[in-house]
């Protein structure tokens, strides 16, 4: 009997065994990484994926600006862009090389100037005029002067 149950128990160990061994490795997703993921528009960016098919050819998009590539036979791949114009703050960028695609936000960043609005064509800027009110009217020139220093602009209004 003993001899019964050790050969069941053998049998049920080749048995999960080759269940495990029947079961594929799963391929790593692909994904991509951005260097620099920060800048102004116009920055390059050196783009690197991994887990992509082997040696299949590929694109990378940022808004209007792609790029070719083609993934090594360790499936990886680098290749650069240059971030173009965009009104949102964070442009996808995206690679696809045969079945696989992955994707990652580039954040644009902006300065004052950039983002100030500007007059339409033939039209003339208007200027700013700034002005102050306080508990002593307008003849309360010591008021007056106490604002101008603190904002370091004196009011036109």
């Amino acid at each position: 009997m003993k001899r019964l149950s050790r050969l069941a128990l053998i049998f049920a160990l080749l048995a999960w065994n080759v269940g495990v061994a029947a079961v594929p490795a799963r391929a790593a997703a692909a994904a991509i990484a951005l260097s620099p993921d920060t800048g102004p528009v116009g920055t390059s960016v050196t783009i690197t994926g991994t887990g992509f098919p082997k040696k299949s050819p590929g694109t990378v998009r940022a808004g209007t600006s792609s790029a070719a590539f083609t993934v090594s036979a360790s499936g990886s791949f680098t290749a650069k862009v240059v971030i173009t114009e965009t009104s949102a703050p964070v442009l996808p960028v995206q690679a696809a090389a045969g079945t696989a695609e992955a994707s990652a936000g580039f954040t644009v960043t902006r300065s004052a100037s950039s983002t100030a609005p500007q007059p339409a064509p033939g039209v003339r800027a208007a200027a700013l005029r700034f002005g102050v009110g306080t508990p002593g009217g307008p003849l309360a020139s010591a008021e007056l002067d106490a604002v101008a220093s603190l904002v370091g602009e004196a009011p036109s209004v």
